[in-house]
């Protein structure tokens, strides 16, 4: 890989043309701050740091959604999180990996409800999850998905007080089983 050193700014970023390999223009006054060159032309920037004596990449964003000066102050904030202790290559990772809605209520349902439940209860509850809460909160990460949400969800079914009020069951249920509280 082609390493070159400058002050990344709006010229030199505009300026880098892409080569039939990548190469990186390291920026000279913010150490571990750089602008990755791909062959296709795509310039993204990056932070390079070390943790554990590990060295990490992480991608701040691509040029055009930031400037250079965006980059830059992104870059100081996640270097400034290295400092005090963090690893934020390996925080966007577990984040990447942490189970969604979906998932969750498919383990549950395959786990706790379809054997332990009569085939009536669990075709209800199976409905119940299926109909409101993954249509619109499925795909989010199950962490992300708290008790407010939950209320609000409940709200919604008033003109369906009984619904509402298994859904609630079923939650509670899937929640104490999963962890999640």
């Amino acid at each position: 890989m082609i390493v070159r050193i400058a002050k990344l700014t709006k010229r030199i970023v505009d300026t880098a043309q892409p080569e039939p390999e990548r190469y990186v223009v390291w920026d000279s006054t913010l150490k571990g701050f750089g602008l990755r060159v791909e062959p296709s032309g795509t310039k993204t920037f990056l932070v390079r740091y070390r943790i554990a004596g590990r060295k990490r990449f992480l991608a701040v964003g691509r040029f055009g959604h930031l400037t250079p000066e965006q980059a830059r102050g992104l870059a100081q904030a996640t270097l400034a999180d290295v400092r005090r202790g963090s690893d934020p290559a390996e925080e966007r990772r577990g984040e990447r990996a942490a189970i969604t809605v979906d998932e969750l209520a498919r383990r549950f349902l395959a786990e706790h409800i379809d054997p332990k439940r009569k085939g009536t209860t669990a075709a209800h509850y199976r409905s119940l999850i299926e109909r409101y809460v993954l249509p619109k909160h499925g795909p989010r990460k199950a962490h992300d998905f708290a008790r407010s949400e939950l209320a609000r969800l409940h709200l919604s079914m008033r003109d369906h007080p009984y619904q509402a009020n298994r859904l609630l069951a079923v939650a509670s249920m899937y929640s104490s089983r999963s962890g999640l509280d």
